[in-house]
Order: C-alpha cells, then structure tokens, then sequence
C-alpha cells in the first residue's frame, strides 16, 4: 500500500540520518581531541578550520624539529665512533 510505501521510505531516511549524525559525531570528536594536542591551549575554543589549520602547522613544526634531532644525533654518533676509534 502507499502507507507502507511512505513508512519504508521515512525508516530509510531515518536510517541514513542517524549514521550520518554518527559520522560528523566523530568528524566533531576527532577534531575537539586534536585541539586538545595542539600548544596552544585556547585551541578548544577555535573552531573547527582554525584547530584543523593549526593541527597542520604544528605538525609540520615538529617534522622539522625531528629532522633536525636526527640530523644531530647522526653528527654525535659519528663524532662518538670517531673518539672510539682513538
């Protein structure tokens, strides 16, 4: 019948609203936990484009700052086994 009809359609759309509800749930979750990693502490206030650039900024950050820690420690272990060496 065209109730039934309506019905199917209503629990289809009701079905599709909940899982997308659950996806920006998470989307809104994983950004609000990201605000909380960043240095910055008044990031939990941002919105959700400003935490998502910082995040990117201060992942790029700490890119640099490991490549420049395994820069150094490569020069100390090469300096370490130049002493050994003696």
């Amino acid at each position: 019948s065209m109730q039934q009809l309506f019905e199917k359609k209503r629990r289809r759309r009701e079905s599709h609203n909940a899982v997308e509800r659950r996806r920006r749930d998470n989307i809104n979750e994983r950004i609000n936990e990201l605000a909380t990693l960043l240095p910055d502490r008044d990031a939990t206030k941002a919105n959700k484009g400003t935490i998502l650039r910082k995040s990117v900024d201060h992942i790029r950050a700490l890119h640099d700052r490991l490549g420049d820690y395994q820069q150094r420690i490569q020069e100390l272990e090469s300096l370490l086994s130049m002493y050994r060496v003696r």
